[in-house]
């Protein structure tokens, strides 16, 4: 049995690896400061492991404004909920 190989690097694809583990580590945080407080601590010291490389730099922020966005829309949708706003109108 043959092993495929990539094209990228083997730091490429540790900083990919890192950039979904966050991801898959975070998607289910709540909204709270501290939840925020620790992503972006995790993604700091994600970005340092790879020694600032410009990759993982672009990949964690990119994880970390998707998660933002959701958050906002969550929130967006809850407040609309307890105003008793109805979306349809």
């Amino acid at each position: 049995m043959s092993e495929k190989t990539s094209n990228l690097s083997q730091v490429e694809r540790d900083i990919w690896t890192d950039a979904y583990k966050f991801h898959a580590t975070f998607v289910q945080m709540g909204n709270e400061s501290e939840d925020w407080t620790k992503c972006a601590t995790t993604m700091t010291q994600i970005y340092h492991k790879h020694n600032d490389h410009p990759l993982a730099k672009l990949l964690l922020l990119t994880v970390y404004d998707h998660l933002s966005n959701e958050r906002k829309t969550v929130a967006l949708q809850e407040a609309e909920r307890r105003a008793g706003i109805d979306q349809a109108v």
